[in-house]
């Protein structure tokens, strides 16, 4: 049994040590408070070592963008690509239209994706939804890249320039106008491959009349305004303006005419460019009856609706007018022949038809009162019969019902905006027209064709942003 209780021999050795070396300047033992000596020059040295460190830390530190990025990187950014990309695995196009042979590069896109993923934001989680497709593009065609990708340096900016840089960098020697930049985020469709060949075809330096299979025969006066078109415009909308300026129309005319249906569709036919020639030569009319008389024209000369007998008993249609022409037409007798087509449209009798709903998703949106006066919730809601467009027509007083065909063939599909007051009372806003397969609203009219309020734009901005169609560029400006 110890006497020490609980301490050690040493703990007592060394603490008596302690004593007599604190009471008893002569004794010589060890020293236990022993320590080093101050040094200053030493000391001063460590800290000034000390805070080069620090700064020199901070200074190689890695923004925290980044550092968020390393710790949410997926295992495989290739993964991403394929989850967003709605045309990797087969190509989709119009209807009747072929599909092409140009399939993406597993391992190019592999490598692609990873440099994406480290040097730029193009895969960020809100943005690969909207650059997968034109990444799998860029990845089928690496035959004619020009450039190796691990030289590509994007800027420090907003995803469509580092994208831009990307395009301009594998497959252009010259400088591409930036409204071309959309035909990649149209993937692998046939009409994508098509626009993307035209990118290819400037970025080398050549003109643009020399490519094949264009929508249009432009002139030389035609392609310069082609090649000088503002970025927000698509590739459709920049080949419409450049043919009404090279026509001798104005920019507001152009403007006028993308929001009527000659924005969505570039029939090569003398007969519309006998009909912009009669617009530019009669400024007097209104921009907002540029749309019904364009649907009228269009309703008269090609769209079958009449029968006619034939001598084996059978019946075919055919259109209203199929030799109409613009010779001699004044403004005023044009306004009252679409006055009473419009009025024959509310009281005519078709058939019963309807057809499967479109991909798109309807959208409700609630809007305090404060903000928007008398308006409380809106709604865009699909028309998918022929009984739904002709109601909407005769509402809104337009020719919405002559859309069946394009709506049953699912080449469009035809929405109404409407809005709620606190009351319950419902109000239509706007007849929207969307193209299927280019994913795009293409016209959105008011009622007796009154173009979109900004309020309304906003709304159907509001419905891009939850995954609905774009905006065409009519409709953005």
């Amino acid at each position: 049994m110890s006497i020490y209780r609980g301490h050690s021999r040493d703990t007592f050795r060394y603490a008596n040590r302690y004593r007599r070396a604190s009471v008893s300047p002569a004794y010589n033992g060890p020293d236990v408070r022993l320590r080093m000596p101050r040094q200053p020059d030493r000391c001063e040295q460590f800290r000034t070592d000390r805070r080069a460190k620090r700064i020199s830390r901070l200074n190689t530190r890695q923004p925290k963008v980044q550092l968020h990025r390393a710790l949410d990187r997926p295992a495989d950014p290739f993964a991403v690509v394929e989850a967003h990309a709605r045309h990797f695995a087969e190509p989709t196009g119009p209807p009747g239209q072929t599909q092409p042979t140009l399939r993406p590069e597993l391992k190019v896109l592999r490598h692609l994706a990873h440099v994406c993923w480290e040097r730029s934001r193009l895969l960020d989680t809100f943005e690969a939804a909207k650059y997968a497709d034109a990444l799998v593009a860029l990845s089928a065609h690496w035959r004619d890249w020009l450039r190796p990708l691990d030289a590509w340096e994007p800027p420090d900016g907003d995803t469509a320039a580092q994208f831009g840089t990307l395009a301009r960098h594998v497959l252009a020697s010259f400088d591409v106008p930036r409204f071309l930049d959309a035909a990649w985020h149209s993937g692998t469709t046939s009409e994508g491959v098509r626009q993307q060949n035209w990118f290819k075809l400037v970025g080398s330096g050549r003109n643009i009349r020399e490519a094949v299979n264009l929508p249009l025969t432009l002139t030389r006066w035609m392609a310069h305004h082609f090649i000088t078109t503002p970025p927000e415009f698509d590739i459709p909308a920049a080949f419409r303006r450049a043919w009404v300026l090279g026509l001798g129309g104005t920019e507001e005319l152009a403007r006028s005419l993308l929001a009527t249906r000659l924005g969505s569709e570039l029939p090569a036919d003398d007969f519309w460019e006998s009909v912009v020639r009669w617009l530019v030569a009669h400024p007097e009319l209104a921009a907002y009856h540029h749309g019904p008389v364009i649907d009228f024209l269009h309703d008269q000369r090609f769209v079958p609706s009449v029968p006619v007998p034939l001598s084996r008993g059978a019946r075919r249609l055919v259109p209203p007018k199929p030799n109409l022409c613009m010779t001699g037409r004044r403004p005023d007798a044009m306004l009252r022949a679409v006055a009473d087509w419009h009025r024959w449209l509310a009281t005519a009798r078709r058939p019963f038809a309807s057809w499967a709903p479109s991909t798109f998703l309807p959208l409700t949106l609630a809007i305090p009162a404060t903000e928007i006066t008398g308006t409380n919730i809106y709604a865009i809601t699909e028309l998918i019969c022929t009984t739904e467009l002709a109601e909407e027509g005769a509402a809104m007083g337009h020719c919405v019902a002559t859309y069946a065909n394009l709506c049953r063939t699912g080449q469009s599909s035809v929405w109404s905006l409407t809005a709620e007051d606190a009351n319950g009372h419902v109000e239509r806003l706007l007849t929207v027209q969307v193209s299927n397969w280019q994913r795009l609203i293409v016209q959105a009219r008011g009622k007796c064709n009154r173009v979109a309020y900004p309020e309304e734009a906003a709304v159907l901005a509001k419905w891009t942003q939850a995954g609905g169609p774009a905006l065409s560029a009519a409709l953005a400006m």
